[in-house]
């Protein structure tokens, strides 16, 4: 997927000229004329669009390091609060990712201050060139479903959010937006979805589409319903009335466990790399054996050994004094406790699994949305309609894709897995224990969403807001169950954060809309106020 230089050229043109479509960090009111955006291509801003997406590394300042803005808010913080990777002694910059001690405003508030920013503002350019010319219908329907996605994540993570009225300080001259309620988002972004899924066109032109979907119209719709999936199912204990029924019309358009084929990703170059090298292998080597900071925890790794699952032969290693990475079998994997502060060595520390080298190429790709993780929704979804064992087949699909998900990554699974070792027999066997041994709905829905959570390595934002969906009466209890950290938790007591803290600056910039959103946290401005959807 290489972009030829006078593709390049164009596109580094739109970045220059992006200051000038949207209100910036400070809020200054522009005066260039509107009118000058609409020479704009929208393939150029899709583009852009799914670039930033992937990791945030285009801004309006031209391309900066992406790998930066992915180590602050998904490493230092997300993907330490939901355990997939943890650490010992952390540095300043790490503590609050896994101790919830000491807040880092740098690091906690960069995804909203860059999505905002970068991918939000083109994405609302790529609405308003593309609203009223029926040529660009297409480009009009995959900006809904990108807005959709960008929106639900930032409310996710910190509950009430601008939404419409964002992106619109240079357009309309609101430079203060309000913040709109996390309920009434989910309305609206469920609505915008299926206005969507009309718009697009198979008639119409839609370049500049460098995700897997490549232009399909068709993959495009079973994208959109995905999500419309995974909004629908976030609101299952708030609005389980709404809920089902949102899940039910994503369902009925995605088909039976043999139509749903669609994941939905961004392939990495070595221009536009996948964030996960920068953050793990070029700039800070953070997994090389000289330097290691993070590792697997003993909860993904012990959850691939309880499960038996062939899994454990792929992603985690263990790398010798060389660098090197054999094959190890099994039992040789050993996750590190997140509680774990111990004082090790190079050499201690390197018995410890972490990720494959080959997992880490630039040209790997940034997934959005997984086939496994539509799967195990549907499974769900069917478990909670037509009851015990009805999920079954979307089980099976979900597992499959799952194991399969290596592939895209450059490895090879029938290379790692042992001799005669069989991913259908094993995915055959897994779910004939799952839905033999467990009867009840609940244990049900721990197995899926265990595999949605092992499912959903690198993504810190969906497995920390799936993990929340799926808890109950305790702070502390979901699925999978997590480690309360020793030694720290001073700003939640210990227990796992439920959101983030909004922005220092809005505070101070945006003091009334500010307020109004933090008057209506039960629990105000703080780590542990629960989001509208985040109910017992």
């Amino acid at each position: 997927m290489i972009v030829n230089k006078t593709y390049r050229y164009l596109l580094f043109l739109l970045l220059a000229i992006a200051p000038f479509m949207q209100c910036t960090k400070g809020f200054q009111a522009l005066n260039t004329d509107p009118n000058s955006l609409l020479s704009v291509e929208p393939n150029f801003l899709l583009t852009t669009s799914l670039y930033s997406l992937a990791d945030e590394n285009i801004t309006e300042y031209g391309i900066t390091p992406g790998w930066a803005f992915s180590r602050y808010y998904n490493y230092a913080c997300l993907e330490l609060f939901v355990q997939h990777f943890t650490l010992i002694s952390p540095p300043g910059s790490y503590a609050f990712g896994k101790f919830y001690s000491t807040y880092n405003a740098t690091y906690d508030e960069v995804y909203w201050t860059n999505t905002y920013q970068n991918t939000f503002k083109t994405i609302t350019q790529l609405l308003f060139i593309s609203n009223d010319n029926p040529a660009y219908i297409n480009y009009k329907a995959v900006a809904m479903i990108l807005q959709a996605y960008t929106i639900q994540r930032l409310t996710d993570l910190y509950g009430d959010v601008p939404f419409t009225q964002a992106g619109q300080g240079y357009l309309k001259g609101i430079i203060y937006p309000e913040y709109d309620r996390q309920q009434d988002i989910y309305t609206a972004i469920l609505n915008n979805l299926k206005t969507a899924v009309g718009y697009l066109n198979p008639t119409q032109p839609l370049l500049g589409d460098i995700s897997n979907n490549n232009g399909s119209i068709a993959q495009w719709k079973q994208t959109a319903y995905s999500l419309m999936l995974r909004i629908a199912m976030r609101m299952i204990k708030v609005d389980p009335t709404n809920a089902l029924a949102w899940a039910t019309i994503a369902e009925d358009n995605l088909g039976t466990p043999a139509t749903v084929t669609n994941a939905f990703y961004v392939q990495g170059t070595t221009q536009y790399f996948n964030p996960n090298y920068g953050v793990f292998v070029s700039p800070g080597q953070v997994f090389s054996y000289t330097n290691p900071i993070m590792k697997l925890s003993n909860v993904y790794i012990g959850l691939l050994k309880k499960y038996k699952d062939p899994r454990i032969f792929i992603w985690p290693t263990l790398r010798d004094a060389n660098g090197n990475e054999p094959l190890f079998d099994s039992a040789s994997q050993k996750g590190l406790n997140p509680s774990d502060n111990s004082s090790y060595d190079n050499e201690e520390y390197a018995t410890f699994s972490q990720i494959r080298y080959s997992i880490l190429m630039p040209t790997n790709p940034v997934f959005f949305i997984s086939l496994a993780q539509t799967c195990f929704l549907l499974a769900e979804l069917e478990e909670r309609k037509n009851g015990i064992g009805a999920g079954k087949l979307y089980f099976k699909s979900g597992l499959t894709a799952a194991i399969n998900q290596a592939n895209f990554f450059g490895v090879s699974i029938n290379t790692y897995l042992p001799p005669g070792t069989s991913i259908t027999n094993y995915v055959d066997s897994i779910t004939n224990f799952v839905y033999n041994q467990y009867s009840n709905l609940d244990s049900n829905l721990k197995i899926l969403n265990e595999q949605y959570w092992l499912n959903s390595l690198f993504d810190g934002v969906e497995t920390f807001a799936n993990w929340r969906r799926t808890r109950t009466t305790s702070n502390s209890f979901g699925y999978p169950v997590l480690i309360t950290p020793v030694g720290g938790g001073g700003l939640t007591g210990g227990v796992l954060p439920s959101r983030l803290i909004y922005p220092i600056s809005e505070r101070t910039v945006n003091p009334v809309n500010y307020n109004n959103a933090v008057s209506r946290l039960l629990a105000g401005d703080n780590l542990m106020s629960r989001i509208w959807w985040d109910v017992n």
